[in-house]
């Protein structure tokens, strides 16, 4: 029998032989691989488009205030932003700084290096630490003006350090300060989004609150910031008032026209939190999560972007999650949970992550050594070891629980929801091969020169507890759309891709005659790589 190479033969029958010859396989799957893939897709060309620029991560431990966290909160950054700002053809980047290093605008020459704008005037803000970058068109004048949104967990709540900042553009890049054209919006964000809430022909913008310093799950609020003349104010009460109190723990939104009747419709996600729809109703944002079936995917998640995928005229969303290769599991039978509060009642909030047994008891996920560290009640209660293993999640916390919130995660997997109308939204989870880190940024793009758009996965997270194995797994990932709607790893070996750094984000940009993907990452250099 003639067989592909590599293909295992199964559910074999007893008292059957099989006679397999070699020289008769018809192709394996890299050979099958190699004819949609013919050549491989990308080369690093770091050191030529950039003289040693990197990302430079301030010291900050997180744990001595907040010993049970899952991950550092203040290690979010770098924020990476892409964009023609001289208006010359070529795509700028802007990198974010940490608190202590000044943001960095990167100007494209026409042989492909990136040197340091001579304006940048963010400067005088090194100390505060950025989150994300976002290019829009402020003031309706035609050209890409910058909104930096300020973030962290290492300041107090309330901090002047968590201001934003706008600086308008005149053309040719050289910027200057207008951050008294917003609101001054003083707690820790992740997001910015533009888009025409409105209808009124300029861009307004949605913020999202990203945490609560020194309380890790605590949602913060977010604002909607509608633009009058390029004079932005916090409209958040009037058209979403449940986005002006404590929120979600916003990572990523999005605008898209979910209902195809011309306007900006709005998804918000976040970490501990579920895909939130908002429909605009003309002037308000009505939320539509349950009616379109995406209320009960708790997730930890990154990141979501619209697009089509499947060519059917609507915008489907994919998403990055935590993924599938790590020590925390969750799923609707099981849920991954999460209880706040101040439960030794020492001024200092603390976090219980917790999961559930065979018997369905909640046991802690955390040992006695650290779990005495942030509450020295327990080493009291629970004399041994093996006391406290035995001990489940009610049991420790007895008779400390009134005001605890609670939180939980029932999907850790990357996904894509297609959008089906009025049906809602179908889930369908991205390939293996995204599963296996933390999936931290996407962009999509014509890989192999088919007409079809490919995907492009890339994301890690180093700063796990002690506990806890750090997300590397990831080194990029690129996925061949294929006509029937299958998603075909790309070998490394064929993709070039060698971004297996602690990323946060990537763009893919325009140069002369080519496009690159710019890859920013955590305390690491600014890499680059040439598509071929």
């Amino acid at each position: 029998m003639a067989i592909r190479k590599n293909i295992a033969i199964k559910k074999c029958k007893s008292q059957f032989r099989f006679k397999i010859k070699e020289e008769e396989a018809t192709s394996t799957i890299a050979e099958q691989l190699l004819q949609r893939v013919p050549f491989i897709l990308t080369e690093e060309i770091t050191p030529k488009c950039f003289d040693k620029i990197s990302h430079q991560e301030n010291k900050y431990d997180d744990y001595k205030k907040e010993v049970l966290i899952p991950y550092k909160q203040s290690t979010l950054g770098p924020a990476l932003e892409s964009g023609d700002l001289n208006n010359d053809g070529l795509d700028d980047v802007f990198l974010s700084g940490s608190s202590g290093t000044a943001c960095q605008l990167l100007l494209q020459s026409s042989d492909d290096q990136f040197v340091k704008s001579p304006s940048q005037p963010w400067n005088k803000y090194a100390s505060q630490e950025v989150l994300d970058v976002t290019f829009f068109d402020a003031d309706n004048d035609g050209d890409i003006d910058i909104y930096t949104v300020s973030g962290s967990n290492e300041f107090p709540e309330g901090s002047p350090l968590f201001a934003d900042h706008l600086y308008l553009n005149d053309g040719k890049a050289n910027f200057t300060d207008a951050s008294q054209n917003i609101p001054k919006l003083l707690f820790s964000k992740s997001t910015a989004e533009a888009a025409d809430i409105d209808g009124d022909g300029d861009l307004d913008l949605f913020l999202g609150g990203r945490l609560v310093p020194g309380k890790y799950g605590l949602s913060e609020r977010s604002a909607l910031l509608i633009n009058d003349k390029g004079i932005f104010k916090d409209q958040t009460k009037e058209w979403c008032p449940e986005m002006a109190e404590p929120f979600e723990c916003v990572t990523s939104a999005c605008f898209f026209d979910m209902d195809l009747d011309l306007d900006a419709d709005l998804v918000v996600v976040g970490e501990w939190s579920t895909v939130r729809i908002f429909r605009n109703d003309v002037n308000k944002f009505t939320e539509v999560t349950k009616e379109l079936k995406t209320d009960s995917l708790f997730g930890w998640w990154n990141i979501v972007i619209p697009v089509d995928v499947n060519n059917d005229g609507k915008k489907d969303l994919v998403l990055g999650n935590l993924g599938l290769n790590a020590k925390f599991k969750a799923s609707k039978e099981k849920p991954f949970h999460l209880y706040i509060n101040d439960f030794d009642k020492n001024g200092s909030w603390d976090t219980y992550l917790a999961s559930k047994s065979k018997e369905g008891k909640l046991y802690p996920v955390r040992g006695r050594q650290c779990s005495s560290e942030q509450m020295p009640f327990i080493s009291d209660k629970f004399k041994t070891y093996d006391q406290f293993a035995k001990a489940s999640l009610e049991e420790i916390l007895e008779g400390k629980m009134d005001g605890t919130t609670k939180k939980i995660a029932t999907e850790f997997r990357s996904l894509i929801l297609y959008n089906k109308g009025s049906n809602g939204f179908e889930v369908s989870p991205l390939p293996k091969e995204a599963q296996l880190s933390t999936l931290q940024s996407m962009a999509f793009y014509d890989f192999n020169q088919d007409g079809i758009s490919d995907l492009l996965i890339a994301g890690n997270y180093y700063n796990r507890e002690v506990e806890t194995a750090r997300n590397d797994a990831n080194v990029g990932q690129i996925f061949i759309n294929t006509p029937q709607g299958q998603w075909v790893p790309v070998l490394n070996a064929m993709s070039g891709l060698k971004l297996q750094h602690d990323l946060r984000e990537m763009r893919i940009v325009r140069g002369k005659n080519k496009h690159m993907i710019i890859a920013a990452n955590n305390n690491q250099v600014l890499q680059s790589f040439l598509i071929k």
